[in-house]
């Protein structure tokens, strides 16, 4: 039995191992637990672990915690529900625990608040598809939608801000490319955002974002090549 609130608060905890038997696990037992990245339940996969860190620390869903359950098909299913139902939680939600000292730094604290929520949902998603066993199109859909609309250039920019606070950031934005999130209409912002601090990462986009360019431009060349010929025949 591992009792409520156990390792609440352990900020520097970052990697847990439990035996794969029946456990009885309280509630918010990581709680606060900010850097953890792995809760392993025996010798599970890496990927699982991952996952039921992110579990345990930003979806504040413990009936996750499941040692018999992790993994399967069916754990899975319950994770893409919990975490579209995060995805879609409203804005007030996030706001109606808020404490204001004084009327002038409500606008602040408002703003804070909203950021971190969606933040907190762009990092979730993030990690779901960079882990995507077992998941249905349409949950893929909707993950790639939320961090495509909160990039360089859209309506908000958590998602990026995430990509660049990770230590694989290179791992991180290739996904972002993938998606879609990296396009025509903000590569040039997202480059200049880079500046001179993260030139390996912006680098290895630059490099990216030209292969990808590649096919389309070898096609452009042989469609003008064949306009050439049609009208010299």
């Amino acid at each position: 039995e591992i009792e409520d609130w156990a390792f609440a608060g352990c900020r520097a905890l970052q990697e847990i191992h439990f035996p794969k038997k029946t456990l009885r696990i309280g509630n918010k037992i990581f709680r606060g637990c900010e850097q953890l990245c792995y809760v392993f339940f025996g010798n599970m996969e890496q990927s699982v672990a991952k996952l039921l860190a992110g579990v345990a620390v930003r979806l504040e869903a413990d009936y996750l915690l499941d040692a018999e359950l992790a993994g399967s098909k069916r754990w899975y299913q319950a994770l893409d529900a919990r975490l579209l139902q995060k995805l879609q939680e409203p804005e007030e939600a996030a706001l109606k625990d808020l404490v204001y000292c004084a009327e002038e730094d409500m606008l602040a604290k408002q703003e804070e608040c909203l950021y971190r929520q969606r933040y907190e949902k762009a990092e979730l998603a993030f990690l779901r598809i960079l882990y995507p066993q077992e998941m249905a199109a349409d949950v893929f859909r909707q993950l790639q939608d939320y961090l495509v609309r909160r990039t360089k250039g859209c309506e908000t920019e958590e998602a990026w801000d995430v990509v660049l606070r990770q230590p694989q950031q290179i791992r991180y934005c290739d996904r972002l490319l993938e998606i879609g999130g990296i396009h025509s209409e903000n590569i040039d912002l997202i480059l200049g955002s880079l500046g001179e601090r993260r030139i390996e990462l912006k680098a290895h986009l630059l490099k990216c974002w030209q292969k990808q360019k590649e096919p389309e431009h070898i096609w452009e060349i042989l469609s003008l090549d064949g306009e050439g010929l049609e009208e010299d025949i």
